[in-house]
């Protein structure tokens, strides 16, 4: 029962800091090409070393309760894969995370996204029930005792990441950081880190892009949370997400009639996308590559490069461009 409660903790944590920072692929990448910054980017490499970190320490200090963290074997799919999710984040709005928060804020039409993202799964299922492409091939280099060289080193850029994150809130109190409407990078990334990692090692993959597309491939070699457990989870985190709308007075009831055409198509693709990669941005940050799964190395710099091009395409088509500054550790995003 207590490892239920903390499990529920995690994930209402996860969702109220998911709605308040940034993990959006597809703002990292716009921020890239109307900034020429990189500050996202480089907090998703940060949520990926605090996931690494938290699963690892509680592996060793909790052997009968974690597990760690599992390398996806290569699929060279993921390269296609990644480039369908990325224009279908575009079209959609937003990624996996972004559609939470979006849904929490009371956006109804967004919510479309997600039956639409079951349909793209299961047509891409039956398009290509063959996934033998799939060849068990780890990183080079990489074995089962690189934590012992590279623990101490995350351990030490953990504290310093804790001290940044805590110095500027000396003065107005630990909890006005943690009740602040939009959160800093680094303090989002440690949040979503920490408790993703937590959440991995306790119940192996559990993100709903990739309990989505596992129900659809048998996957025994890898840990995966069960069915059940992946759904309370996603409730949960949903619920966090809701609670930071409502607290930051966000929440308002909404269904733009000009965008659920877009939340269809764009879940679509996404979901069909996610079946070839597999799973979602989500599931590649806070699962794959912390696991260093060599799959992630093709699929996300493929999602990128589908984020990249199906903006450009918009912008040539509609007019419209979506603009990111950051700077100070903070993003602000706007449309044009």
């Amino acid at each position: 029962m207590s490892l239920l409660l903390l499990s529920v903790v995690l994930a209402l944590a996860l969702g109220f800091s998911a709605h308040r920072a940034s993990i959006c692929t597809v703002a990292a990448v716009a921020e890239v090409m109307s900034s020429r910054t990189a500050l996202v980017f480089l907090s998703f490499l940060k949520v990926i070393l605090w996931v690494a970190l938290v699963n690892e320490l509680l592996v060793l200090w909790m052997p009968e309760l974690a597990r760690p963290a599992k390398a996806h074997p290569l699929n060279l799919m993921a390269l296609f894969g990644g480039l369908l999710f990325g224009a279908g984040a575009v079209v959609n709005g937003g990624c996996s995370f972004s559609t939470i928060s979006k849904i929490a804020q009371g956006n109804l039409h967004v919510a479309l996204t997600l039956p639409s993202f079951v349909i793209g799964v299961i047509v891409s299922a039956k398009v290509l029930p063959d996934m033998s492409l799939e060849m068990p091939m780890p990183l080079p280099g990489v074995d089962e005792h690189w934590s012992q060289l590279v623990l101490p080193v995350l351990g030490l850029w953990a504290l310093w990441e804790i001290v940044k994150i805590i110095r500027p809130n000396l003065r107005g109190g630990i909890w006005r950081g943690i009740a602040s409407g939009r959160y800093r990078l680094s303090t989002g990334a440690a949040f979503i880190g920490i408790c993703s990692g937590a959440l991995y090692a306790i119940h192996g993959r559990w993100a709903y892009s990739s309990k989505i597309v596992d129900a659809f491939i048998d996957r025994p070699q890898l840990q995966t949370a069960s069915g059940s457990i992946a759904a309370w989870l996603f409730i949960f985190v949903l619920l966090g997400a809701i609670a930071s709308a409502i607290t930051n007075r966000q929440f308002s009831y909404g269904f733009a009639k000009d965008m659920w055409l877009r939340n269809v198509a764009g879940g679509f693709l996404m979901g069909f996308g996610a079946m070839m990669v597999p799973g979602g941005n989500a599931a590649l940050i806070l699962q794959d590559l912390p696991a260093l799964s060599a799959h992630a190395i093709l699929a996300y710099p493929a999602m990128v490069l589908g984020i990249a091009l199906t903006l450009l395409l918009m912008n040539r088509l509609t007019g419209a461009s979506m603009k990111v500054s950051c700077g100070g550790d903070v993003c602000n995003m706007e449309k044009d």
